[in-house]
């Protein structure tokens, strides 16, 4: 056969490579279904909300997922920010009075005792992790945290502050009592009364 009428593939690979192609290629095929099991569940996105408890904790690198989601959600610009006011919202830092503000009130005596508390807790954590305002099982708000990534598991988490590194030493260092006294200035107070009155009425 001269070149002209050869086999593409001939001409592109020698016979020992088609060998070996070949034989790759057998091997491709016998594995496939196994290879594609695993490439859709690594694609898939974890549902870790739905299943149960004891299967969470081999999903580790989903809470970061699911704590970021209420931390970007807890925040929002200083009411200051024209732009946001323009839109009707209360603004970052801005408690108005309601549901949210009464059970505060309850619980807590006054919101700066809140920010003291909370604070103080959020502030003892050793390493990484968040601190939580959530409401418990008896529809009362208290404040909690946990190590790392971990997720608040047994109370309804109101609001969340990421106090991983990450989240605030470009502008406070190691800081830590100053990024969580600035933080309150950008908490979103309407989003987190919005989940106060959804989940007490399911309690």
């Amino acid at each position: 056969m001269d070149r002209p009428t050869q086999p593409i593939r001939s001409r592109l690979f020698p016979n020992y490579s088609q060998t070996i192609l070949h034989d790759v290629a057998i091997i491709f095929k016998q594995f496939w279904p196994f290879l594609n099991t695993i490439l859709k569940r690594a694609v898939r996105p974890p549902k870790i909300c739905h299943r149960p408890l004891a299967v969470i904790g081999s999903h580790k690198a989903s809470y970061c997922h699911i704590n970021h989601s209420l931390f970007w959600k807890n925040l929002a610009p200083h009411a200051s920010n024209a732009a946001y006011g323009s839109t009707g919202g209360w603004g970052g830092g801005v408690l108005k009075p309601g549901p949210l503000a009464d059970a505060i009130n309850r619980d807590f005596g006054s919101l700066e005792e809140l920010q003291k508390q909370f604070n103080a807790a959020t502030i003892g954590i050793q390493g990484s992790g968040w601190g939580w305002l959530v409401l418990d099982k008896s529809g009362r708000l208290v404040i909690t945290t946990t190590p790392n990534q971990d997720p608040v598991i047994d109370s309804v988490p109101i609001i969340g502050v990421d106090i991983w590194e990450h989240a605030f030493y470009l502008q406070y260092k190691n800081v830590k009592p100053d990024y969580l006294a600035a933080i309150w200035h950008v908490i979103n107070f309407e989003e987190a009364e919005k989940r106060l009155v959804h989940k007490s009425a399911n309690l």
